[in-house]
């Protein structure tokens, strides 16, 4: 297994943001699959390093695993931020691919989540059906709208930013 944490140059979010990229020590890769697994609010990317048994299942089953940094924006092009939804579903795939090599063929695509990440998955997953070959999601809130309204008094007052309303 080779794990790759860095830092890498997105023009869609016009900033530099943390990523993990997780590779099968020995890549088949008429065969591999890639996963992109997204964080949930109150962790970053490192949550599936250090409190999951991700590094077990790369090389059994042959899968790269794509973990990006969102922070707090819930997988959305935002009115008055950054484009994280355009950076997961088109920019990330292009600079995977072409750094690592990465499989992003649909039939070989899939996005999973956790909490926030949850949600993220699962819009990534049906708001573009031609990537992914699955989606799923985990403790995922999907009414955002409620969310933002009965969550913490700082998402609260961040909502304005997501282009919801």
């Amino acid at each position: 297994m080779v794990h790759f944490q860095g830092d890498i140059y997105s023009a869609t979010l016009d900033m530099t943001t943390r990523l993990d990229i997780v590779l099968p020590t020995i890549r088949k890769h008429q065969d591999e699959r890639t996963l992109y697994l997204l964080h949930g609010y109150s962790q970053n990317g490192s949550a599936w390093t250090h409190f999951s048994n991700l590094f077990d299942y790369v090389d059994q089953y042959n899968l790269a695993v794509i973990i990006p940094e969102i922070y707090h924006s819930y997988y959305h092009n935002m009115a008055f931020g950054q484009d994280y939804f355009n950076y997961i579903t088109s920019e990330l795939p292009q600079i995977c691919e072409n750094i690592w090599r990465i499989n992003i063929d649909r039939e070989h695509s899939f996005v999973a989540g956790l909490s926030m990440g949850g949600y993220g998955a699962i819009k990534c997953a049906l708001a573009c059906p031609e990537k992914y070959a699955a989606g799923a999601g985990w403790s995922g809130p999907l009414d955002i709208r409620w969310t933002l309204d009965q969550s913490l008094p700082e998402m609260r007052l961040m909502r304005e930013s997501y282009a919801l309303y």
